[in-house]
């Protein structure tokens, strides 16, 4: 999920879920610092926090925009410097913070400290499904499969009730609940899960080389060599820069 995309989403969901909480907004002079860090203006956007901040003073959300511009540079460490900063500060933090704190700690294989940020955040804002699809992949990695399926599902059911906006973090959720189902032996449920992932968001394009290698196991020759040479024509749109590796093989 982008940066922008997410916090819409999250400013819409509390929206319309808030009912005599209180709602922590970004402030309107940190508006253009993260437009440019949506451009890939990242030093732009520090230039301009940094100038408000030396003349209004620091804040936790001067100091989020800052976490969050080297965050989108995938500088996770500096990153999470900043957003441990942003929550140093008495009275309450921007919520987001913690949840690219995670996601910042998450890349840096930091799953603890990860998880803490993801369920610290779940706690302000318990239906966020990007933070539960993030819990499902360290439920993964800790190689707690029954977790991992729940909180897929969990992310599936909230992205329902807003398809539009959240139908990637569902299609994402579906490709990862087939990895489980295939190691599984769950072959006819893993197909229906992978096909409706792309079905979701056909830029997946690992999901296609899956869907091959299964149909290849199946006997299946026509839908494999179907799903290779789709998933061929993907990759070269999404990731041009791997035309010419042998990735994933």
């Amino acid at each position: 999920m982008t940066t922008l995309c997410f916090l819409a989403t999250y400013l819409f969901t509390v929206g319309c879920e808030a009912k005599n909480e209180q709602i922590v907004k970004l402030d309107k002079e940190f508006e253009v610092p993260l437009k440019l860090i949506s451009e890939g203006e990242q030093g732009s956007a520090r230039i301009r926090v940094r100038q408000h901040m030396d003349q209004q003073g620091e804040s936790a959300q001067g100091f989020f925009i800052m976490g969050l511009s080297y965050h989108n540079e995938k500088r996770y460490a500096k990153a999470v410097e900043w957003f441990d900063g942003a929550l140093s500060f008495d009275g309450p933090a921007y919520p987001p913070t913690l949840h690219f704190l995670g996601w910042s700690h998450y890349y840096l294989g930091n799953t603890t400290e990860a998880k803490e940020a993801f369920q610290r955040f779940l706690i302000l804002q318990d239906h966020e499904p990007d933070s539960m699809f993030a819990l499902g992949l360290i439920a993964t990695d800790e190689g707690d499969e029954q977790k991992a399926l729940k909180w897929f599902r969990k992310t599936i059911e909230r992205c329902n009730q807003q398809p539009q906006l959240l139908q990637n973090i569902a299609a994402k959720s579906y490709a990862r609940m087939s990895d489980i189902l295939e190691s599984r032996g769950n072959t006819d449920e893993a197909i229906a899960f992978y096909l409706r992932a792309i079905e979701l968001n056909p830029k997946l394009y690992e999901v296609y080389h899956r869907l091959s290698n299964i149909y290849r196991r199946k006997g299946d020759e026509q839908l494999a060599e179907n799903a290779q040479q789709q998933f061929f024509a993907t990759r070269d749109i999404v990731r041009p820069d791997l035309r010419h590796t042998s990735f994933p093989e």
